[in-house]
């Protein structure tokens, strides 16, 4: 009795180019084949790359979070005390640890640099 040979699942995603890009994608056929790997495998590799830079992003918020008299946001980090310390006044005392603990890091890191 012959096995049957199992399939990958395979989740095929299309992207757009113009006229401009295709330069772009040659140069990702070529970097494929130096390095003798799939285009899709460079274009994943660099999505993992932007992903991991951006995935985690900056807070973003939609217009109806401001409607909220409660609705916090985190002043600029360069903003004048009086914003910040409004905004601390109504800060969790969790948020306020965070707050703290990120600006420890932040002066360990410009330490470094001063």
């Amino acid at each position: 009795m012959l096995k049957k040979k199992e399939r990958k699942v395979k989740n095929i995603r299309t992207y757009y180019l113009t006229d401009s890009d295709l330069e772009l994608q040659d140069k990702i056929d070529d970097l494929a084949l130096r390095e003798r790997v799939s285009s899709s495998a460079v274009i994943i590799d660099a999505l993992l790359e932007y992903y991991q830079k951006h995935g985690d992003g900056n807070p973003s918020y939609s217009l109806d979070h401001f409607a909220d008299p409660n609705f916090l946001t985190t002043p600029a980090l360069c903003r004048n005390s009086e914003k910040w310390s409004a905004y601390l006044e109504q800060a969790s005392p969790e948020l306020k640890e965070e707050i703290k603990n990120n600006i420890i890091r932040i002066d360990h890191i410009l330490g470094k640099y001063l």
